[in-house]
């Protein structure tokens, strides 16, 4: 049985594609989720934009909206398919008459039960029920906070994964590339909506079923938006292979686009860096005497090799670099041992292709074993490691 008999999906309140037993034909290519563009079946991208069913939280959240037995498709449409990090949304034949003002979001309902449990928020009817915490990915929980007029995305990690997040967060941005913001609160980390006033859409719609292959994702994003746009993924996975980023799949990178011409703008900033250095376990790095070269570093060596590429340019760091970028964090017990192991991995990514310009300030390795260091508090019951937004 189809989810939508006939239907339209909206951008603003423009029409680019219409919908017809659940297959989309695109009327619009400019303006059109690149999702659909490529793939023609509604009910995958309305599951794209809904939030993950498997989540602890998620069961409350869809007993007290009456979702409970919906699948992710139709728990996506029951919020006509909108989201906070774009303008798209679905029109059906029961709601012709609806306009973009009537369906986005405009409060934080259900934030505190989504993120925390928080049972107060139990009370709500389910007719009057709007709520952007069912659009949200990833199986951690995570809520959209709306402050000051901008929205905010929480997220609950542990001790570990928070370290991780606001450490590599900084050794991006001091590698001077787009970085999305993040910050500590007693809530759990928190980030702007950096797609505010943009589209944003995640490269699932894009690379489709070709995940972790980096020479089709550079081509791709060569062919469709240039080379500026290739050498910004180049270092995005860079940062992957310096810092052990284990979590960079399809949903974890996107574009920015022009949310009234649909033209492309950029690469969204990095994010999402929780399964990075320590992952959430601590031990491996604290006692490691010196990594190897891993999947992250040689693929990545592999892709510039192969595509002839000049990653020279992005800067090399010193640990003076990373001590002076990484400030927040040295109070951290973890500090000391992902400072370290930022140097090895780049000695290993650096040391095997000589450089075009020669690379100064690298530290030499030791060869002896890191002193270890124990945790005071590490929370080990997030256990969790999912597609993290």
């Amino acid at each position: 049985m189809a989810l939508i008999n006939k239907g339209q999906v909206m951008s603003f309140d423009r029409v680019v594609a219409k919908i017809e037993n659940d297959i989309v034909k695109v009327t619009d290519k400019n303006r059109c989720p690149y999702f659909l563009m490529n793939c023609s079946d509604i009910k995958l991208w309305l599951e794209d934009r809904s939030f993950d069913t498997t989540r602890g939280h998620s069961r409350t959240l869809r007993r007290i909206s009456q979702l409970t037995n919906k699948t992710e498709a139709e728990i996506s449409l029951r919020f006509y398919g909108a989201t906070v990090t774009d303008n798209y949304w679905v029109k059906t034949e029961e709601n012709l008459n609806l306009t973009y003002d009537e369906v986005r979001f405009k409060t934080d309902q259900l934030f505190h039960l989504a993120l925390l449990g928080d049972t107060s928020d139990l009370n709500h009817n389910p007719e009057d029920i709007m709520s952007p915490q069912f659009t949200v990915p990833g199986n951690l929980e995570k809520g959209w906070n709306l402050e000051n007029g901008k929205w905010y995305l929480y997220k609950r990690d542990n001790t570990v994964e928070q370290f991780n997040e606001l450490f590599v967060s900084d050794i991006s941005k001091n590698l001077n590339i787009p970085t999305a913001v993040y910050e500590l609160t007693p809530l759990g980390i928190k980030t702007e909506n950096f797609a505010a006033g943009k589209n944003f859409e995640d490269m699932q719609g894009i690379l489709m079923n070709h995940e972790f292959d980096y020479s089709y994702a550079y081509e791709t994003i060569e062919k469709l938006f240039g080379s500026k746009a290739a050498f910004d993924y180049i270092k995005l996975i860079y940062v992957d292979a310096l810092c052990c980023n284990t979590d960079r799949h399809n949903k974890n990178f996107g574009i920015l686009r022009n949310q009234e011409t649909g033209e492309f703008i950029s690469l969204a900033p990095n994010f999402d860096f929780n399964q990075s250095i320590f992952g959430n376990n601590v031990v491996d790095v604290v006692h490691t005497k010196k990594p190897s070269a891993d999947l992250l570093i040689t693929d990545f060596l592999k892709l510039i090799k192969d595509k002839n590429i000049d990653y020279y340019t992005i800067p090399c760091l010193t640990e003076s670099d990373i001590r002076h970028a990484t400030q927040r964090e040295k109070g951290s017990v973890l500090y000391e041992p992902a400072v370290r192991y930022i140097l090895q991995r780049q000695e290993l990514i650096r040391g095997d292709i000589p450089p075009i310009i020669p690379v100064k300030g690298l530290p030499p390795l030791k060869e002896e074993t890191v002193e270890p260091i124990k945790p005071k508090i590490i929370d080990a019951k997030n256990k969790d490691k999912g597609r993290e937004r």
